[in-house]
């Protein structure tokens, strides 16, 4: 699988998890009152990559990152 595949098939598992119900579950009805769980989700990427520079006989490259939040909203 190729850099560009990879990140796009992270970036869709994480849009599908990165829900409101994954963090803090589905609404709750008591005493005919329903709560409502409401959360601010962030999620980001790096990437990275590498050649030769000039005169380089051994190039290399690297790369990555990747990070997910959420936090109550008030």
């Amino acid at each position: 699988m190729g850099s560009l595949a990879f990140l796009q098939s992270l970036h869709e598992n994480l849009a599908t998890r990165a829900q409101v119900k994954s963090v803090f579950g589905e609404p709750v009805t008591a005493r005919e009152k329903t709560i409502v769980p409401v959360a601010k989700i962030a999620y980001g990427f790096g990437a990275g990559a590498g050649t030769g520079g000039m005169g380089d006989t051994k190039p290399k490259g690297e790369g990555g990152g990747g990070e997910e939040a959420s936090e109550p909203s008030p």
